[in-house]
């Protein structure tokens, strides 16, 4: 995969670059929505949230809105 159609922060990149590309592409399709179960997270965006980077985006099947935290 190793694709990402997201936009990040400065410090939140900063977090994103320092994850192995393999374990970026685990992380985006690994997310969980309310309506589909497992699924990818798409339009993302990253932020830093009390230290944790935050992926906020959509399911890519669904399209409703999902988040996946990093610590």
């Amino acid at each position: 995969m190793a694709h990402v159609d997201g936009e990040f922060t400065a410090e939140a990149k900063a977090l994103w670059d320092k994850v192995p590309p393999d374990i970026q592409d685990q992380l985006l399709t690994n997310v969980w929505c309310s309506n589909c179960s497992n699924t990818t997270i798409v339009r993302f965006k990253g932020t830093v949230d009390r230290g944790e980077l935050v992926l906020r985006g959509h399911c890519a099947r669904c399209g409703k809105r999902v988040a996946r935290v990093i610590d």
